[in-house]
């Protein structure tokens, strides 16, 4: 076998690998880049999607349905080269079955992520249009899912989830965030969250202990020591924080478990 011989079959064995990996819906993790700031509510894709800072009230459950309502519809809303209409946390509060009261409470179990996922696989959720988020005064909320819209017309699913995945190493987030959109951050829910103002988010010894809360992760920064800090979005409004954002590091004692949308 002469050189030229070898040459061309390296050259055509790059080249099928090459086409292999282009024809992949997401980037392989080896090749993706990662930038030391990333921010994906600053990416030019972001222009269609509506990005209001959501308030959760008085009703505790709506953090859990405002965060992964939004998770969802700015994955989708991404990869849109058009205006999306926001999609109803109100549905996913009322319809997602779980025993507890939904509003009185924060949840004590991430199995209700299970009961999210299979609501937004199966079901999907319409628009915020036809379901305006209300839940501000309501304690006993419990499983009712209503049939009708706002205004008495039927409503009807705007977007399904094809997957919620739980995503494991920083890499892994980095490149969600990056390939398909913002993940949700389940985190230990300590008093010392609701004292947070700016800077990175630090627990406390005597943290009291409220259940579990999410935080929609749409970025990170890079310190100079390599270690990574999510960008995150609570629910409480834009007074909260640095415009109703929080910054947690990556190593934080009280996280959970991350999980990104495939749709």
């Amino acid at each position: 076998m002469n050189r030229y011989t070898i040459l061309t079959i390296i050259l055509t064995s790059c080249l099928l690998i090459f086409v292999t990996f282009v024809t992949l819906d997401q980037t392989p993790s080896f090749l993706t880049y990662r930038p030391k700031e990333y921010d994906v509510t600053l990416i030019t894709q972001v222009e269609n999607c509506d990005q209001t800072v959501f308030l959760e009230g008085l009703c505790q459950g709506g953090n859990w349905a405002h965060i992964f309502t939004q998770t969802l519809y700015l994955t989708n809303c991404l990869r849109s080269s058009s205006k999306q209409p926001r999609l109803s946390a109100e549905e996913l509060l009322q319809c997602t079955k779980w025993d507890e009261d939904k509003c009185s409470a924060t949840p004590k179990s991430i199995r209700i992520v299970n009961n999210i996922k299979n609501f937004l696989i199966e079901n999907g959720l319409t628009t915020n249009k036809c379901l305006s988020y209300k839940q501000t005064v309501n304690f006993n909320l419990k499983n009712k899912c209503p049939i009708r819209c706002d205004d008495l017309s039927f409503k009807k699913p705007e977007l399904r989830a094809k997957n919620l995945l739980e995503l494991q190493s920083t890499q892994d987030i980095q490149d969600h965030i990056i390939n398909k959109g913002p993940v949700v951050l389940a985190l230990k829910y300590g008093s010392s969250l609701n004292e947070y103002s700016s800077g990175l988010y630090t627990t406390k010894n005597d943290d009291q202990d409220f259940g579990i809360r999410f935080l929609m992760i749409v970025g990170w920064h890079t310190e100079m020591d390599g270690k990574i800090t999510w960008k995150s979005l609570n629910s409480f409004g834009n007074q909260y924080g640095v415009d109703g954002r929080v910054n947690v590091g990556e190593k934080n004692e009280y996280i959970l478990g991350y999980f990104g949308f495939d749709v």
